[in-house]
């Protein structure tokens, strides 16, 4: 790559580190094999390579309403636009709380001028295609990276590191708990204020609805928050390891259990929930598609719904308690391995594709990739040089003189979302246990890299 060439490039944004730098690394190790190279961080990083490595295609997490003026910008560089939503949609029960989702999550002026946009399973990719019939061919069931992850092998080999620092602090005998909802009225209501700049929020019903649903979020916080402070305090011999949704604070959680005769549990943000669920004999979870990676490993699942939401397919899994007295004896229940009813393995294969891991998603996606990617472009690797140590300088000489400070909460919320930084070795290592090579990884910010095979 030292002299000119067409070059195939992918653009992957990361916003929310812990959910999605493995599984698009996952991807990035597969592009790399089709012969695409990849720029991948966050934001600010991927904004600076599409100003000057464009075309491309630009793969991205969602298609939300207010990011129409973005994905102009984007496609006007002559770049394909697609996504996989992180969201999802398979922990919804209903197929008319998918609708409802889907509203929110999408628009028609952006379907319109989108390339492509992948589906996790047939329950999310018809509703998407039935709500945009006009677009349907953009619709494309592939699965998500994700799921290829959750097995054995690659949990082991992926989060080894994790897996020995969790070992060595914790053991692997501890009860992980994890939730899904908003844990204060502030974030909520900031979550509704995002949302108003949907268009399809005209009516006054349906922003009245929307604050009573989040509303009810924050108190599905609260009561599974108290579940949780009686379950620590009836077993004192038992080890619980808390691991908040990013929706939810560390804070509110010290608040609603308020415990300080008991030591016999932690609240911790470290690391993805992977590790976290390999490791735990148990998890007690509401609302949490984190349910879903435990199943795949076989762990002892205890579902808390204290009332039937949205999301309440997540919440049909394993051990279904509706208060704190059935969680608890649940939790002294002997466990000798996952039984999944046929009905219910039916419905996990409709709403995840590569449940049965008989499907790689990566090999979907990336086949439907390289049938729109017609526009090349040449750069050399001395580009790429060039402007990594222009950017390094930039850089340098704006954190000195304080040139396009970031305001301290908005800084305060992209470092809460990355969480460490991205860093060039964790990207080499993650590669590497994906398929050892000599790759190319050179930083374009800091917390941003092109990488190419």
């Amino acid at each position: 790559m030292n002299k000119k060439k067409n070059n195939k490039t992918i653009f992957f944004p990361i916003e929310i580190k812990t959910r999605e730098l493995l599984p698009k690394l996952y991807l990035v190790s597969k592009s790399l094999n089709e012969g695409f190279n990849c720029f991948i961080g966050d934001k600010i990083g991927i904004n600076r390579a599409l100003n000057y490595f464009s075309p491309g295609t630009y793969f991205y997490k969602s298609i939300n309403v207010f990011d129409n003026q973005r994905i102009k910008k984007i496609i006007s560089k002559g770049n394909h636009y697609v996504a996989l939503d992180e969201e999802g949609g398979f922990a919804f029960e209903k197929n008319s709380d998918l609708k409802n989702f889907i509203n929110l999550r999408s628009s028609y002026e952006n379907v319109k001028i989108i390339d492509l946009f992948f589906n996790w399973g047939k329950f999310d990719f018809q509703a998407y295609r039935n709500i945009y019939k006009e677009f349907k061919q953009k619709f494309i069931l592939t699965g998500g990276p994700k799921i290829n992850l959750w097995t054995e092998k690659f949990v082991k080999k992926i989060y080894e590191k994790e897996i020995k620092y969790i070992k060595q602090k914790y053991g692997k005998d501890f009860i992980f708990i994890t939730g899904s909802s908003w844990s204060n009225k502030s974030e909520a209501l900031k979550s509704f204020r995002l949302s108003t700049r949907n268009y399809k929020f005209k009516k006054n019903n349906e922003k009245k609805k929307r604050i009573e649903l989040l509303f009810k979020e924050v108190k599905d916080f609260k009561t599974f928050g108290r579940m949780i402070k009686y379950i620590i305090q009836k077993n004192p011999n038992k080890e619980f390891i808390i691991r908040p949704h990013p929706a939810e604070k560390i804070n509110d959680w010290e608040k609603v259990l308020n415990n300080k005769k008991n030591d016999n549990y932690s609240i911790i943000k470290k690391f993805d929930a992977t590790p976290w669920v390999y490791l735990a004999s148990q998890l007690i979870h509401n609302k949490s598609s984190v349910v879903l990676e435990a199943i795949m490993l076989k762990k002892k699942v205890i579902s808390f719904r204290s009332r039937v939401t949205s999301r309440d397919f997540v919440n049909k899994f394993g051990y279904v308690a509706k208060n704190k007295i059935q969680v608890n004896k649940y939790l002294s229940k002997k466990f000798s391995s996952l039984i999944i009813s046929k009905k219910m393995k039916r419905e996990l294969s409709y709403k995840l594709l590569n449940s049965n891991n008989k499907e790689n998603a990566c090999k979907n996606i990336l086949k439907n990739i390289k049938k729109i990617h017609k526009n090349k472009n040449s750069y050399s690797i001395y580009k790429i040089y060039f402007f990594s140590f222009m950017f390094l300088i930039y850089d340098k000489i704006n954190s000195f003189f304080g040139f396009k400070k970031l305001n301290s909460s908005l800084k305060k919320k992209l470092d809460e979302k990355l969480k460490g930084g991205i860093k060039k070795k964790e990207i080499v290592n993650a590669l590497n246990k994906f398929k050892k090579n000599d790759y190319k990884v050179i930083r374009i910010s800091s917390n941003s890299y092109f990488i190419s095979d």
